[in-house]
Formats: structure tokens, sequence, C-alpha cells
């Protein structure tokens, strides 16, 4: 609706002039990129059987009247049928209709491989929009709405999942456990059983869907998908909307895989507020038992009980079916959650203050003389329960354990037979527990939880609690080892945007979490380094690092600028990894020039000898007379050198004969001279190198040439290519220094070159060389390793280490490490792992020698400190490299947090008053009625000099209620003996009639809003002193949000949407009017809001968008969105790395949006390169909803991905892109 404005609103409000805009960005497309999921999980799976043996094929339709089922033709929109108003006529029809239902019998040949199937058992984790499977993310189109686990029927079957999707499909996943890289479009290998050939992993695919949206664009009370669950027999399925109905699912068993027969519906009366099934007593037993608690429109809760035959039937509708509902009276307290009880045949009905017993025959029979007991726990309140597979300690035969978890990290174990039951508290640990789950095992419980607003870790607990009288205590919890810890950083409270000074790139930092789990978290994606070993600091100035495998024994050979050490790498153990051999068999005086392995002999190449050596008994050393070996290589029995001698530079190549190592022989025995020619440059590199199964040379120098050699009987230039040169073009907008070459590899048909000014080049060869991009890594030189193990991954090493993953992008993608400080990387080798999920490398950091693992599937790699407080804002101060963090504490000694950025230390700050001046060590800067909102680095020019303060606005409670001060407070590091700290001193405060919500600094003026109110004053440098507080402006409506944009001023209101004003060239306290430029008329709800170009970019509140808005005149319109899955708020970042490619401009920023359910999405403009690529695949994306069109439902073999599982909005979006699309993996994503 329209807003009517008063004419106090609009007091001293102008209507800017109408002026010429730049269209940048207003007519671009952009790429949406998910950097960084949210890791809110919502269901824990401890063991997921998976057939690790069977055929990589979809699900076949054999289902009842199979066109009309997949297609949108029923005569109703949510079900082929209704349980209760239909049932007469149809039932005779459906239990003799089974022509058309084929139930697959396996051959024999089919039934011997059953017999030899294998069976894994895999921890997987359904987060919020994720599946973290064995250790690996996938990511889903749209969040999760519920979830369970559909179990194997029998023992020659496996599980699967079920999955309702917030944007309006339900959905079967079945694991496969095949190569990485291979996908659902890779139809070669469907319908085989593929080979383990050391990269495989478990990958979901979906084999089932159904569309439940109807013509919904968001989940309501009757969309099928709200609960989701299964029978422990895994032969009964059913899916619960949020009141009247639910779907109910018969499994059907095939050769080809499990899928779901045709549903139909089950009415219930009212809002479903829990359900579950009963867990038969007897495994034999044929039937299921489902129970819903609903709240009618009576205001009054029924318990439905509902049974069925799982026998096979001859139609879909199963037999036996019944239902039995017994009211409950008005004073039955509400459960919190229903367990059911196997043994028992009964539920549990757990409430805040009482559990509560209720059996079937109760339901049945009517009977209300409930069985109950007070809870044990007190004050906290229960919040999941899980059920062990096997007891965690002795208890009788055919009695229930159950366990429930508390808020206050408690768990307690119940006992129950018959109609008593005992409980006791068996863990503690020291967060609230969201989801859990426990099982004994051989060193103790193997433990995982989580918690939206704390932490998500897997734990080895040692032993049960001894004495549960520690529960009433702060402490006394469980002892235990973590083994995972999956970190979590939600609810992500606020964030701010920091200059990376290494890089043209800007880094994310956030605060997360309430009360002591808060933290300060430095955001990163990317690949995940995690150190293995000890650290040798001995080995920390070694400048490179050999590989040397003699004999079934791995030895590194490190070169040191005074010295060369060997060592033995012992893989197996656990303290010592590398040794050092003592008086080895080397030369261990001369810096090593290059090193390796010919028929178990070492070769060792200095500047002026070769040694062969065994490493045991024989050594052999050539000394090269008068001559500097500059560079060396090793090709099977082949040695390549550049020797320089007198004022000459030669490439020789000699053969390295397989004979008896003897320290008497003559060492020229050992080399047979081949071939050599003269260089006529000066040689920066040598590296040989395969291409096409053919191998060749290649020299670089420092004229910024690469000459390209043929290995034959003669050695033969055949190419030359100028890195300098190759990139030149009429459109470019950069220009490169000379490029001298470093290192080279070849990546498919690619050449990778690496210079010595830190620079990547990638140049693409077919018929010839053509130029295709040119990354900045840093400003040492790069050096390139393709791994051995598999050649699919490339190493890049810049005093930092990046990945190229072949089966994902030909982009590389950095390596972080584990570490609080971000080390420097000198050199590193790949010592074999055999993993599909990482690779191995010993590195030699700027503290020493570390082994590390390396995972090969990208993840956050989010660096964390504990702040122990819950936060409210974050502002970082650039000029002492440090974080100020203001915080929501009940003491007022700890509402201002100090974290160092190097460090990631909490720094340990002093607060003075500037006119007390004191030292009273208990002076504090705010009252304890007085609470820190939000702050601002104001900045005061004075004359050749700036001057930079922090200013803090604050709500101050008092008898006559609230008002509000500001603080100027000057921050200054001090350093004493033994460590840096921060003293604070407040310089002035005053006063305000109500709470400073938002302050900043536009040119010399400082904004408060406070209300609905826009207020200014500035500061007099003559003298000294603030100019009395104005008001500016007055909004409808509270004033959440204010952003600033050199003269631009965005406001967003409570109620009233977005208003843009612009601050005069000649403003000063004498005009005190700012012109409205434009406004949104229509009264949305939004976080924040963003000027971008000449678009206007907004985080919706409501319906949890990205809005983009455009200016038509003084109207701001609404021209597209992006559907994201959290309420996010909105900033403009640069993620690009120093990147030079033809003709693009790669200077625009992206639009980041920060949901506060730790979910991290960007929006870039896409570059007039990157738009050309997307066309063409754009006929792939729309093929991709063929098997989907014009369906409600259906089966096959499907990624998680898939562009049709997205959200209606997104959808229809032209304008936005999805680069999480499979088919976007020849762009180049962004990363934090």
């Amino acid at each position: 609706m329209d807003l009517d404005f008063t004419d106090d609103v609009l007091q001293n409000i102008t209507i800017a002039p109408k002026i010429d805009k730049s269209n940048l960005y207003l007519n671009d497309k952009f790429a949406k990129q998910t950097l960084i999921p949210s890791p809110i999980v919502n269901q824990i799976i401890p063991k997921f059987k998976v057939k690790i043996n069977k055929k990589f094929q979809g699900s076949s339709s054999v289902l009842f009247n199979d066109e009309e089922y997949q297609m949108l033709l029923p005569k109703e929109e949510d079900s082929q049928m209704d349980v209760f108003s239909d049932i007469e006529e149809h039932e005779d029809f459906l239990l003799n209709s089974n022509e058309n239902e084929q139930n697959e019998q396996p051959s024999k040949s089919e039934s011997l491989n059953i017999e030899k199937s294998k069976f894994e058992h895999i921890q997987v984790l359904v987060k919020y929009q994720s599946l973290l499977i064995d250790g690996i993310e996938f990511k889903f189109r749209s969040a999760i709405r519920s979830s369970c686990v559909i179990k194997a029927s029998s023992i020659q079957e496996e599980d699967h999942l079920l999955i309702s999707l917030k944007s309006g499909y339900l959905i079967l996943v079945k694991l496969f456990y095949i190569p990485r890289g291979i996908s659902d479009i890779d139809y070669k290998y469907q319908t085989q059983v593929i080979d383990d050939k050391g990269n495989s992993i478990f990958r979901p695919f979906i084999v089932q869907w159904w569309d439940v949206s109807g013509t919904s664009k968001a989940p309501t009370l009757n969309s099928s998908g709200y609960q989701l669950k299964s029978s422990p027999s895994g032969r009964s399925t059913v899916s619960c909307p949020s009141s009247d109905s639910f779907r109910l699912f018969m499994t059907l068993p095939q050769a080809s895989g499990t899928i779901l027969r045709n549903h139909f519906n089950i009415k219930v009366e009212g809002l479903l507020l829990d359900s579950c099934f009963i867990i038969p007593n007897n495994s034999q037993q044929q039937t299921d038992i489902f129970l819903t608690l609903n709240f009618t429109d009576n205001r009054r809760l029924d318990i439905n009980l509902f049974s069925w035959s799982t026998q096979q039937s001859d139609g879909i509708f199963p037999t036996g079916f019944s239902k039995s509902i017994l009211p409950l009276d008005n004073q039955f307290e509400i459960p919190v959650f229903i367990i059911p009880l196997q043994h028992n045949q009964s539920f549990l009905f757990v409430s805040t203050t009482k559990i509560t017993i209720i059996s079937i025959h109760d339901i049945v029979s009517a009977e209300y003389n409930f069985n109950f007991q007070d809870v044990p726990w007190g004050t906290s309140f229960p919040t999941t329960f899980y059920v062990p597979n096997e007891p965690l300690y002795d208890i009788e035969y055919g009695v229930d354990q159950i366990l429930i978890a508390t808020d206050n990290g408690v768990i307690y174990s119940f006992i129950i037979k018959g109609t008593s039951f005992t409980s006791k508290a068996i863990f503690k640990i020291q967060e609230p527990i969201s989801q859990f789950t426990v099982e004994k095992c051989l060193n103790g419980y193997d433990f995982t939880y989580s918690h939206m607003n704390g932490s998500s870790k897997r734990l080895l607990i040692n032993d049960i609690l001894k004495d549960e009288s520690v529960v009433e205590t702060k402490n006394g919890f469980s002892e235990a080892n973590l083994v995972t810890n999956f970190k979590n950083w939600t609810p992500l409270i606020d964030f701010t945007t920091v200059e990376n000074l290494k890089c043209a790139k800007q880094e994310l930092w956030g605060i997360s979490g309430i009360g002591k789990n808060s933290k300060l978290n430095h955001f990163r994606y990317g690949y995940v380094g995690t150190r293995k070993s000890f650290i040798y600091e001995k080995l920390r100035k070694t400048l490179k690092l050999w590989k040397l495998s003699v004999n079934d024994s791995v030895y590194l050979l490190c070169s040191l600028p005074f010295e060369n050490i060997l060592l033995e790498f012992q893989r197996n153990s656990k303290q010592d990894v590398f040794v050092e051999i003592k008086n080895p068999l080397i030369n261990s005086d001369e810096i090593t020039i290059h090193a390796g392995v010919i028929n178990d002999i070492v070769v060792q190449v200095t500047n002026k000898s070769i040694v062969l050596s065994d490493l045991l008994n024989e050594t052999l050393t050539n000394s090269m007379d008068n001559k500097i070996i500059l560079h060396a290589e090793i090709h099977q029995q082949n040695l390549f050198l550049v020797v320089q001698s007198s004022n000459s530079i030669y490439l020789q190549v000699y053969e390295v004969l397989d004979l008896l190592l003897s320290t008497e022989s003559n060492p020229d025995d050992y080399f047979n001279f081949l071939c050599g020619i003269e260089l006529f440059y000066q040689p920066s590199m040598m590296k040989l190198f395969e291409n096409d199964s053919e191998s060749g040379l290649s020299i670089g120098s420092y004229d910024g040439f690469i000459y390209f050699y043929e290995m034959s009987s003669t050695i033969k230039l055949i190419q030359s290519l100028n890195l300098s040169q190759i990139y030149l073009n009429p459109n470019d907008i950069t220009e490169l220094p000379n490029l001298i070459p470093n290192d080279m590899i070849v990546h498919k048909s690619e050449f990778l070159f690496g210079t010595k000014e830190g620079y990547l080049v990638t140049v693409e060869y077919l018929d010839e060389f053509k130029f295709k991009s040119c990354k900045k890594l840093g400003n040492n030189e790069v050096s390139l390793l393709r791994s051995a193990s598999d050649p699919q991954f490339l190493f890049i090493q810049c005093k930092e280490i990046w990945l190229v993953n072949g089966y994902e992008s030909t982009y590389p993608v950095r390596i972080y490490f584990d570490d609080i400080y971000d080390r420097q990387i000198h050199t590193f080798v790949e010592l074999e792992l055999y993993s599909s999920k990482f690779q191995q490398l010993a590195i030699i950091r700027d503290n020493g020698l570390v082994l590390t693992h390396i995972s090969t599937f990208q993840d956050q790699a989010i660096k964390q400190v504990s702040i122990f407080e819950t936060g409210s804002k974050l502002l970082y101060l650039p000029y002492i490299s440090a974080f100020l963090i203001l915080t929501k504490s009940k003491s007022n000694k700890n509402r201002i947090k100090c974290v160092d950025k190097k460090s990631l230390k909490i720094m340990i700050h002093k607060e003075l008053k500037f006119k007390s001046r004191s030292n009273n060590a208990d002076e504090l800067l705010f009252d304890t009625n007085e609470y820190p909102i939000n702050c601002c680095v104001w900045e005061i020019n004075r004359g050749q000099k700036v001057s930079k303060k922090v200013l803090i606005g604050c709500r101050k409670a008092s008898s006559n209620g609230e008002h509000g001060t500001v603080k100027v407070l000057d921050f200054k590091k001090v350093k004493s003996e033994n460590e840096t700290n921060i003293a604070i001193t407040e310089l002035n405060s005053f006063d305000h009639e109500n709470p400073i919500t938002n302050i900043n600094q536009i040119a010399e003026v400082i904004l408060y809003t406070s209300e609905s109110q826009l207020y200014y004053n500035s500061y007099n440098e003559l003298e000294k002193r603030f100019t009395p507080i104005k008001l500016l402006k007055t909004l409808p409506s509270k004033i959440i949000s204010m952003n600033i944009s050199n003269d631009d001023i965005i406001l967003c209101t409570q109620s009233d949407s977005i208003f843009h004003f612009e601050l005069p060239k000649l403003f000063n306290s004498l005009t005190s009017s700012i012109d409205l430029k434009a406004c949104d008329p229509f009264a949305n709800t939004f976080v924040n809001s963003i000027p971008f170009g000449a678009l206007y970019i907004a985080g919706n509140k409501t319906i949890t968008n990205v809005d983009f808005y455009t200016q038509l005149n003084s109207t701001l319109k609404r021209s597209h969105s992006s559907k994201v899955n959290t309420i996010s708020r909105v900033a403009s970042i640069n993620l690009n790395d120093k990147v030079i490619k033809r003709g693009i401009g790669v200077d625009k920023n992206c639009i980041l949006g920060v949901g506060f359910g730790g979910e991290i999405t960007c929006l870039k403009p896409l570059t007039k390169d990157e738009n050309d690529k997307f066309s063409q695949f754009q006929d792939r994306i729309k093929k991709s909803y063929n098997p989907f069109i014009n369906k409600i439902s259906g089966t096959g073999l499907f990624s998680l991905n898939k562009p049709v599982l997205d959200y209606n909005e997104n959808k229809a979006n032209e304008q936005v892109i999805d680069f999480d699309l499979q088919e976007s993996s020849e762009m180049e994503n962004l990363y934090l």
C-alpha cells in the first residue's frame, strides 16, 4: 500500500532534482553463489547402511497407473486417493489391479550377487541446507524442511533418506559408492558396478521425487513434508503437513532399487504437534502402528492411533487398516515430544514437568488412568531424545532404555519396565543440546551432538557419571576426547569486512553465538589442511625438499643454506614421523640443486658435483671441475643439466648407467654423455613435462621466454613462447611486468607457468598457444606440483598453497591450515596416503617441517576465538589492528572486548576517563544500566594529520525510562614487558533523550538515529568542542539501519521500507536539510539496504529475499529478487583476486548476503566473458528440466542440486544465474 506522509514527517524534505546516473550494474546479470552454507544440524544419523557394490543406476517406475501418477492429471492435487472418503469405491479395484504393477523378482545370477553384497555403515548429518556424508558436504538448492531414514526392510537391502525441501519437493535419496567426478549425466557408467580405484566416495543421488508445492510459493499448513516419519521395519513411510492429513507410502523393493508406492491421504483433524511409529516388539510382526498428537479446532488434544498390515497386497492400499482416537482432557500437559517404547509397546509423553506413559491398550480402550512421574531435571528444559541401538550399560532384558537431553547439557537415562521407570543422569557436557546420538563403543561412548546456538561435536566419552550430584554444579563434566568439531557460527549476529593487505580481496569477519558460546569468526572457504605431526623447528630454513623412494623406504632430502639433512619418513609412527639419518651417505655441505632416484640409487645434484648413493653402504661423487650446475632434471635413466662453463651456458644430457655402485670405481664410468647444445640466454628454470603421452623439456629465460625442446637422440628446439607478450590485446586493461618463468606444468590441455614475480599464467594449447588467464598469487616465486597419486590434483605454492581440483574446476583454490597464525610456506613434497578424501604433504613452513593432510573437498576453514559474552556489534580498528566487540554482558566490566587480529587473542584493556585523570583501576566506561549499541570510527582532519577515534551510541535505563548517551573513545596499544594491552580513554560523553541505535560519519558530519529521528552534529576543531545535536529528519517508523556511501544516506525503517537521502555539498548547521532522492512507496520490512551502482539492494526480513531496486525519478521500484534460505543482511565486498583477463574488467564488487542462520551467499555482476560462457551451457540447464516438466512425481537418477529443485522465485528470475550448479564448474567461483 502507498504511504501517506503527514506534514510533520515531510518537514525539511525536498525532492532532489533528477540527475544523470551511471548505469553501472543496471543491466548486468548476477551470478549467485553460496560461499558458506549454514552449519545448523537438523538430524544426526550415526550408522547409515549403504551397499557399496551395487549398480550405479536410478530406480525405475512400475507403479499403478504410472502415467496418471506422474503427469498433472489426477482429480485431486495432493493425492491419488483418500482413505476415509472414497475407499469403498476404490478398494475392490485396487486389490485386484496388479497388472500394471510388476514386482521384479531377482534372477538366479542376481541372487548370487545378493549373497556377495558388501555394506558399510557411515555417519550422515542432515544440515539446514546440505548433507554431510562421511565428512563430505553436498548442498541442496533450498533449505531442508524435514527428513527421515527409511531403514532397510531386509538384511540384503540398504537405507534410504527421505527429505522434504522448503522449495516444495519431496525427494528419496540413495547413496552410491562411486569414483569422485562421476555425476548423474555420466550415462556411460549407469547400470554398471563401478570398481573402486582408490578415489571412490559416498555420493547422494535422488532416485524418486514428488512436487508437493501445488500453487504455493512457500510451504503452507496443508503442504506435505512438514514432518517425515518412517517405520522401524522400513515398510511404511509417512509425510505429514502441519494439519488435517498425512500421506502414507508403502515401500516397494525391486531389483533396480527400492521406491515408494503411490501414496494415499489419511485425514486427521487439527494441527499436528508430534507423531511417531511404534517399534514392533516382535521383529516378525507384520503390522506398523503410527501415532499422531493433534490440537483440534475445538482446542482439544487428540491422540490418533493408526495401524495397517505391511504384508504386500495385490493393490496399493494396505490391508488391516484401523484407526483409534483418544481425546485428552484439558488438564493434560502438552508434551515437548513423544517417544515410542518397543518392549513396553507404549508411548512416553515428555513435558517440562512430568513424564507420562500411555500404552496402546490405553488408546484403544479409552483408558485415562495414565502412569506418570515428575521429571528429574528441575527447571531445565527437555530438548530432544535418542533411543540407543544397544543398552549403554547392563540392564534387565526386555526393558526400554531411552535417553533425554536438556538445555543445560545433561543426558538422562530412563529405564522403563511396565508401568514403572527409573532415571539417572549419565553424561554432562558444557553446552546445551538440540540433537544427539550416543552408542557404546570399544573405548567408551561415541557421542555426537549439536546445538543451533552452541557447538556441534563428536566426542569419545570415557565413562558414565559416577556422581549425579555434579548435575547441580557448574563443574563436574564428563571426561571426553574431541573426535570431530563441526564448527558452528549461528546465530550470526553482526559482521564486517576487512581489507587484506596481502591481496586485493577483502576478508569477512563476524560475531556469533549466545552467552559463553559467543565467538569471533574469520570466514574462509576452500580446501582445509590439518597438521598430523610435531613441528620440526630445525628445518624451518629449508630451501628445497625432495622425496626419495629407495628399497621400499621413503626419505626426505632437505637442502638448507649451509647443509643437507636426510630424514626417513616413518608412515606408521604415532610420535616421530620424521627421523633424521645420522651421517648420511650424501653431500651434506653444498646446496642441493636437484635430487631423484634411478634404479634405487639416489642421484644428488649440487652446484659443483653429482653424487650417486644407495644411502646405506656406497656413495660416489663426480665433481664438475670449472663448471657450475644451474639446473637439473631426471627422466627415466637420463640426467639433464644446465651447466655454466666460463662465459657459455650449455644444456647437456647424460645417461646414468645401471652399474653396481662402488666407491673404488671411476665416477665417469657411470655417466654416458648423449648430447648437448649451447644456450644463448640466461636460464631461469628447467622442467620436464608430458603432453599426450609425449615427453618434452622446457627452459625459461630471464627475458620472459619459455623454450620447448624435443627429447630424442638430439636436442631440438621446437617452439618458444613470450610470457610477457602473449596477453597483449587492444582491449587489455592491465599491463604486466616482464615475467620470469620459475616453474611449469601441463594440466590437461593447459600449460600453467609460475613466475618469479608471483604470477600464475595459464595458457591453452590446441594448435597454438592461446592466453587464458593471469592470476597474481603473491610477490614471491610460484612453484607447481602435480599429485603422483591422483593427476587430477595440482598444487601451487607462493608462500601459501592453492589446489587445482580437476574433478571440479580448472581454477586454483586456496588451502587453509588449522593454525592461529598464517604461516609462510617455503616448499613441500607429496607423500602417498592412498585416500579418496585427502592428500598428504610434507611442508616446510617458517616454523619448521610438518606433516599435513589436505582435504580434497572444499569446506569452511573458519578461525574462531571465544569471547564468552553475547555480542551486539563488531567493528575493526585498522589503526591498531584489532577488533572492537560491543557485548550485552550483565557486568559493565565486560561490555567491550578487544581482539588482536593477528593472534586472535582477547586483549586486556584498561578503561580510563579523560576528565578524571586518575589511575583508579575500578574506573569503568559504562554505568551499570548503560549498554553500548552501535559504534563507528570517527576521523578528524587536523591539518596534515588524520586523528581516529571511536564513537559509541548507548542505551541507558533509568526510573524515567530509557535515554541515550554518546561516548568518544580513544584506543591505543600499550606495550608492557610480556604483552600488548589496550588503553581505552573516554574523551567526551553527552546525553540524548532516546537510545542511539545507529551512528556514523559522512564528510565532517556525525549522524545519529534514535527511534524514528535522524540527528546530526559536528566537531569544531578551532573551539575543540562538539556542536549541539540537531534534528535532521523524522521518518514514519523506527529507523533500523543506516548505510553511508559517499554523500548518500540509505535508511531502512521498521515498517516503511527504504529512504535515500543526499547530503548537500555545502551542508552546514544553518541549512540543516538534506534532499530525499528516492524512497520505496510500499511498506516493506528490510534488515538493511545498500546502494550498488545504479541499483539498491535490500535484505528482506519477511520473505528471506535479497531484493533489487531501480530508481525511477524519486521512486524505488523492485526489479527482481533472489530467494535465500535465511534472513540476510547485505553488504558490498571485493572478493576478486588480482586476476588479469583479456578484455575484462575485474574490479567490480559483489553483493554479500549474510544470513542470521549462518548462510553466506554472494551475488556478483557477470563479466562479458562469463556471460558468453553461460549462454553456451544455458541450453544444458534447460534440458535438465525435461524429466520434471508437467509432472508431479517421477523416478530416475538426479544430483541434489538440480535447478528444478530451487525456489520458484529463483527459477523465474532470469537476471540471477546460479553458480552452485554443476553446469557452472567452468566458471571461476569466488572464495572468502
